[in-house]
């Protein structure tokens, strides 16, 4: 599999199982420090305290925790001591605040949170949300100026895809591409898959060519083949048989991705007659597409048709 379909949710850490992962990873003395931290949260008599008692443990935990790799990591994730701490904090945090309440309080900590804990935040989102009730602080860090954070939540982050709306998801998608982002790295792009997103992606593409400016290759994820135009489609295709490998990569695994059946039967023969002497981390997705294309045998894989190669 070459780009990994987003079908089930990540796996979730209890704040228990977190703790137990982070004992095995912590001296004695940092050990005590974080239980008592967590202990100070759960034992203040009101949400206020708790909520400031969060927020001074949090500010001191890479100072007293570290920076290393945590050695378990749920599918998906990689998490620093620190950082797994800093979850560890809100999710105890999470467990004593009425659900009703928890969307607001959520924003508000992370209006106060510095960007190493806002970053851990927006990747901990599908820890900390049961649906979308935490999206106001996702569409805060879309509209976010800081590269580093925005991409915490642009890119392999289970939380975007499941739950932004269209109008926000496609701004997230298209400042990921103006940041030059690796569309590759959008955990389930497929399945947003929609004629907006295709012809935002697209429209993109013609004005980089317009301004006479390099394409970024991974946008082609965006697209899904028979949501574009036939102007589109020729373009599309033309790039599978790019001189740049980046951009054959990128529109064999597009089409692997989002469908390939309504191609026409010319772009299956050139197909054919280029895999072999494609690059070796190519050909693999040439030779998908081609088994696909034999096994269907539907008429819509070889409709009668032409493209551009040029």
């Amino acid at each position: 599999m070459y780009s990994r379909r987003f079908d089930t949710p990540l796996s979730h850490f209890s704040p228990d199982a977190l703790q137990s992962e982070l004992n095995v990873m912590l001296d004695p003395a940092s050990r005590t420090w974080l239980q008592v931290g967590r202990d100070k949260i759960l034992d203040c008599r009101t949400l206020e305290l708790a909520v400031n008692t969060l927020l001074l443990t949090s500010a001191m935990a890479q100072r007293k925790l570290g920076e290393e790799a945590l050695r378990y990591q749920p599918e998906g994730t990689h998490w620093q001591v620190d950082q797994a701490a800093r979850l560890l904090l809100l999710l105890t945090l999470r467990s004593i605040v009425p659900a009703v309440n928890w969307p607001e309080l959520m924003l508000s900590i992370y209006r106060q949170f510095d960007v190493s804990e806002k970053i851990v935040t927006v990747r901990a989102l599908d820890w900390l949300a049961a649906n979308h009730e935490l999206n106001p602080i996702a569409v805060e860090t879309v509209n976010t100026s800081n590269l580093d954070l925005f991409s915490a939540l642009a890119l392999k982050n289970a939380y975007p895809v499941k739950f932004l709306n269209e109008c926000t998801f496609l701004k997230l998608i298209q400042k990921a591409v103006l940041l030059d982002l690796n569309l590759e790295q959008i955990e389930g792009l497929p399945l947003r898959q929609s004629p907006e997103l295709t012809k935002l992606c697209m429209d993109l593409v013609r004005e980089r060519l317009h301004a006479e400016q390099d394409i970024p290759p991974s946008i082609w994820l965006g697209m899904r083949y028979r949501y574009l135009s036939d102007q589109g489609k020729d373009l599309y295709l033309g790039n599978v048989f790019s001189e740049s490998e980046q951009h054959q990569y990128f529109t064999l695994l597009g089409l692997v991705n989002n469908g390939a059946q309504e191609c026409p039967a010319d772009f299956w023969q050139q197909l054919a007659k280029s895999a072999f002497s494609m690059a070796p981390h190519i050909r693999p997705l040439a030779d998908e597409l081609l088994s696909e294309a034999r096994f269907s045998r539907t008429s819509s894989c070889f409709n009668t048709g032409h493209f551009r190669t040029s």
